[in-house]
């Protein structure tokens, strides 16, 4: 199944259908455990604000409780999730006046997991295969990719090491992040600190779905790769943000990898086969 998406501040947004209710554009977020509706898709939904559950997130800046409901359903292009739990998150703060468009929601893995899929950004679309039972790959058909093993524990996590200037970092691969953010355990690995040359303060600091913010710097690393595949020169976030401590990487040198490194190629993500490969850049094939 392929879904057209759509560009908005780095975020890639995907047309969703609920309840009879078509064309409500979510942030594809494969970093979120727990899909999103704003406050306006519950009103129109016809959910009650005094009603729900509470649920507490894990974001960049930590645990944060939401309202909670259960939708009876929720499908991407024809493809229907049923009974899924959202939390209910004013995304205001997120959305881009450029692109006109209303944030809806966010589609998390809690949605993603069960299928494989294609994210292809320089194509402006997203592919989705029903998870064969059979284990066979979606990859095999798929072109020339390379590809590295999915080291998730947990269920519709992406996660694989990469190498930032030929030192290993753990990777969490983040849809919903239009810029990466490393640790400072990955930055001062690679020889990086805040008074490196071609570090510089950001006037945004890092924060997730909360409220707090951690103090944020920007740098372009040189060189990251994932085995075979090395990714475009781009700018990207230093800050020590809580959801690194949440998810035990405080530690260790790690990454919330996010779109600006798939700006110029495709990302596939096999749970069959535990695969996350990536194609060449369409930069570098164009003649």
């Amino acid at each position: 199944m392929e879904v057209p998406l759509e560009r908005a501040r780095g975020y890639a947004l995907i047309p969703v259908s609920i309840g009879g209710q078509d064309s409500l554009w979510f942030v594809l977020d494969s970093a979120a455990g727990s899909s999103v509706i704003s406050p306006a898709t519950r009103d129109l939904l016809g959910l009650k604000s005094d009603s729900g559950t509470t649920a507490t997130v894990t974001g960049a800046s930590g645990d944060s409780d939401f309202q909670a409901f259960e939708l009876d359903s929720l499908s991407v292009g024809g493809l229907v999730r049923r009974n899924l739990g959202v939390v209910v998150v004013d995304l205001a703060r997120f959305e881009s006046q450029e692109s006109g468009r209303t944030f809806a929601g966010i589609l998390g893995n809690d949605f993603l997991r069960h299928f494989d899929f294609v994210l292809d950004l320089p194509h402006g679309v997203l592919r989705l295969f029903p998870r064969d039972k059979s284990g066979r790959s979606i990859i095999a058909g798929l072109g020339t990719l390379a590809c590295v093993p999915n080291l998730a524990d947990d269920p519709g996590w992406i996660v694989m090491d990469v190498a930032v200037e030929g030192t290993p970092v753990r990777a969490i691969v983040d849809t919903g992040a239009g810029r990466s953010v490393f640790n400072w355990v990955a930055g001062r690995q690679a020889g990086i600190t805040p008074e490196s040359p071609g570090v510089t303060k950001s006037d945004n600091n890092a924060r997730g779905l909360g409220t707090q913010a951690a103090e944020t710097y920007l740098y372009s690393f040189e060189r990251v790769e994932a085995g075979p595949t090395r990714f475009r020169r781009t700018d990207s976030r230093i800050a020590d943000i809580s959801v690194f401590q949440a998810l035990g990487l405080d530690k260790r040198p790690a990454v919330i990898f996010g779109t600006n490194y798939l700006e110029d190629r495709a990302l596939a993500v096999s749970y069959t086969t535990d695969q996350i490969c990536f194609s060449d850049s369409v930069a570098a094939a164009a003649p």
